[in-house]
């Protein structure tokens, strides 16, 4: 039988704390009592969960009106990453902050949590004084689909502000309007560099067939670090369903110019068809190395197995940008065949080569790759290191324990933030502490691979919301209480489930 728990009264922190610590102390008397309660702990977070919800809103609200900026702009991110409809009108009328911190990481929110209640707030932060606030609230638009925006947006296309324009650009993509593609058009025939890039992927997303050709010229556009628009135009064309597109590809691939064919395989990664496994595998052996650098990672994408023993073969290249490229691609098929190809690799010279190796391994999920790891938390490359650690924390083998604490000391934070998680995954409660620090640093967003990982602070629940609540509102160390609100957001949000609260 689930424990009853009195109803919330107000917001006052420690009203709010009493149904969470009732309930756990019930739980808690369950196990001390000899009873199993497994089988009661998800009806009891069913009940609690809108509870929970409310009480971690108005923890986060209450600190966006912090007197410190940085507080409030953590607050405002955690309130994104919540995912709560209530927690749209505090960030509507954080919208006025004065500081241009607490804007932009508020309009990120709004467009996270893509409410049409922010619609007009988000219109009118178009003609902000701070560009990246206008920037985010145009893409914020976009993501809202709401065609009214396209008036608006297409203003804003002729802004003075180039940032702004590449944005708005974007944000017509998203919206699907085919009216855009004339005034998308007119971008490529003006060759406005600052904004040619989110155009040709603005065309793609309209998904209009009279874009193929264009794209397949923006393609050939003259490359550099200050360009990237044969790398957009490659994308645009996955966004496409055109049948033509696979067979003109295909053909570029025997193009006289190595730009040409590697952009080419990029975009044949792109499109997905498995009708290119074979002309990627033959681009395997291009005497470009570049060109062979993104057909092995065209070939991860389309994870077509017939890919495997020519990406094997790749793991000896000469280059290490294609030894690494197989690697990652290797990870993307995720076949057990490549066990013994990528313990190898996380022996090679190349630093990319062994991230993507011990990314690799934790993916296959293989228990003999775990001594291999180990050895990499003392790699000297940083990346080498946190691959490792997040793929013990996915093996979940204890094995890794000590190796992981010892790895909480490294000198990177992103190191110490991929440690900390895998010992979260092996249920260490070591993990807390140097946890919350990588996220006070980090922002979060270093901290974890993909959303899913949040899963790992499940069986701290209750205890986490505690130390966060009374961290949030007494601690004196600004980076922890930073790091427990980003917490908070986390493990409340959308990526963790609500009966698994």
């Amino acid at each position: 039988m689930c424990p009853e728990r009195p109803k919330i009264q107000g917001t006052k922190p420690k009203a709010l704390l009493l149904p969470f610590l009732l309930a756990g102390m019930a739980l808690l008397g369950m196990r001390l009592d000899g009873v199993d309660p497994a089988p009661h702990m998800e009806t009891c977070a069913e009940a609690s969960t809108q509870e929970v919800r409310q009480f971690v809103v108005a923890s986060l609200t209450t600190a966006l009106r912090d007197p410190i900026e940085n507080i409030r702009r953590a607050a405002a991110k955690a309130l994104g990453t919540l995912g709560d409809p209530r927690a749209v009108e505090p960030l509507v009328a954080a919208m006025e902050d004065e500081a241009e911190g607490v804007r932009r990481s508020t309009a990120m929110s709004l467009e996270e949590l893509g409410d049409p209640r922010a619609f007009t707030p988000l219109i009118k932060a178009l003609e902000d004084e701070d560009w990246w606030v206008g920037a985010t609230a145009a893409r914020a638009l976009g993501e809202l689909g709401d065609l009214r925006a396209f008036d608006p947006l297409l203003e804003v296309l002729e802004d003075e502000n180039s940032e702004i324009r590449s944005y708005a650009a974007d944000a017509l993509g998203d919206l699907g309007d085919l009216r855009a593609l004339d005034p998308l058009l007119g971008v490529l025939e003006r060759e406005d560099i600052d904004v040619l890039s989110s155009s040709v992927l603005a065309l793609g997303k309209l998904g209009d067939p009279r874009a193929l050709y264009p794209l397949m010229r923006a393609m050939r556009y003259r490359f550099s670090m200050y360009s990237m628009v044969p790398v957009s135009a490659a994308m645009a064309l996955g966004y496409l369903d055109d049948p033509r597109t696979v067979d003109l590809l295909i053909a570029d691939l025997r193009n006289e110019s190595p730009e040409v064919r590697s952009i080419t395989a990029m975009a044949l990664g792109e499109v997905g068809d498995p009708r290119a496994t074979d002309a990627l595998i033959r681009a395997l052996e291009d005497v470009d190395p570049e060109v062979r650098t993104t057909a092995a990672s065209a070939l991860g994408k389309l994870g077509d197995l017939r890919a495997l023993g020519p990406l094997v073969r790749a793991l000896e290249d000469e280059a290490e940008s294609v030894r690494g490229a197989a690697a990652w691609a290797l990870a993307d098929l995720g076949d057990p065949r490549a066990l013994e190809p990528l313990l190898r690799a996380l022996e090679d010279e190349g630093s990319h080569v062994r991230r993507g190796a011990a990314y690799g391994l934790g993916e296959l999920g293989d228990p003999r790759a775990v001594e291999p790891l180990m050895l990499t938390l003392e790699d000297e490359y940083q990346w080498a290191r946190r691959g490792a650690a997040m793929a013990l924390g996915k093996l979940g083998d204890p094995r890794a324990l000590e190796p992981l604490v010892r790895t909480l000391e490294d000198e990177e934070g992103s190191v110490r933030g991929a440690a900390a998680w895998a010992l979260g995954a092996l249920g260490d409660p070591r993990f807390l502490e140097p946890l919350v620090t990588a996220l006070g640093d980090f922002g979060g967003y270093e901290t974890f691979a993909r959303p899913e990982e949040l899963k790992v602070l499940l069986p701290f629940g209750f205890d986490l919301l505690n130390k966060a609540v009374s961290a949030i509102s007494l601690s004196t160390d600004q980076n922890e209480r930073i790091g427990y609100i980003y917490l908070l957001g986390a493990l409340c949000g959308p990526a963790i489930e609500p009966a698994d609260l």
